[in-house]
Order: structure tokens, then sequence, then C-alpha cells
């Protein structure tokens, strides 16, 4: 289930049952892009049978999920659009628009082709390990697990998370 996981130390109180963390993570729930948003993300069911619950607490760790969201809007499509505008505005008004325009035409294409574009879901795993107080987090990207840090401090107030440091380098532990 984990394949790259990086570890977290955490400091300050975590929630003391799965009711109340879970009631925790609802604040920061997941809700889908809008029209014109390009990214959304938010906590999500561990689990189908769970039902509303947003965690689950075994042998003494929490397990989270974190649903990220993105409308995939291609800088090449944009370009195409505004390549066609550019063209019209010539015809239009009979000379090149300036950069301002260009700027205004380009912004304005995105924002029409964004509702079109189409949504990119990614799913973020993380248990709490609470007898020793370490995250883990399922992440291969720095950024996903820096969104996944970011979420968690938003949702729990209090909560302070740092990266882990071993004293030996992982690859001679294992």
């Amino acid at each position: 289930m984990f394949r790259n996981v990086r570890f977290y130390r955490l400091d300050g109180s975590w929630p003391d049952s799965e009711e109340s963390l879970s009631r925790n993570l609802e604040k920061a729930g997941f809700k889908p892009c809008g029209p014109l948003t390009e990214r959304s993300s938010g906590w999500v069911a561990v689990d189908q049978d769970a039902g509303d619950s947003l965690a689950r607490r075994v042998n003494g760790a929490d397990l989270i999920r974190l649903r990220s969201q993105s409308r995939v809007l291609p800088p090449s499509v944009i370009n195409e659009e505004l390549e066609v505008r550019i063209e019209e505005y010539r015809q239009r008004m009979q000379e090149a628009p300036s950069p301002r325009e260009k700027r205004r035409l380009k912004a304005e294409a995105r924002d029409e082709l964004m509702p079109k574009a189409m949504r990119k879901s990614d799913r973020i795993w993380g248990y709490v390990d609470l007898k020793e107080k370490i995250l883990g987090i399922d992440a291969a990207q720095d950024a996903a697990a820096e969104r996944f840090v970011r979420r968690l401090q938003a949702s729990i107030d209090g909560l302070n998370i740092r990266p882990l440091k071993f004293l030996q380098p992982v690859d001679e532990l294992l």
C-alpha cells in the first residue's frame, strides 16, 4: 500500500478518538474543482465501508487519505486559441495587439477553456503512529507531501509537523 513513505514528527495535540479526528478533517473535506478553479484538495473517506468517517484507527495508528483534483489544460491548447484570437483582433482593428492586449486575450482564452478542461485526481495516503507521534505520507513528490502536510495542519489546530531526521541513512538500516 505504501511505496514512497516520507516520515514526519508530530508536535502538539492529536485528536484522542477516530470520531474527533474525523470531525477535524471534515473542516477541510474534499470538494471537486469548480468550473474556474485549477486545483482542489481535501480529505476523503479511507474506506467505502466507513461511511462518512474520514479516518480509521487500527492498532494504535490512524489512517487518513487526501484527494487532490486538478484541471488539465495544456499550455499548447491555450496558445493555439490565443493565435486565433490574435488573428481575429488583427482583422477587426487592422493592427497587431499590444503586449497588454495579448495578456488580456490569453487570460480570456484560458478562462473560457478552463471549464472544458479534463479533471485529474490523485489520492495520497497517510498514517499516524499514535505512540511515537510519527506521520508517514505515501508521496513520490515533495510537492504532494507538502500539500498533505499543509492541509493536515490547517485541519488540526496547534499541530506542528516537521521532517523526521534519521541518525543513520535509511538504506543502511534496510
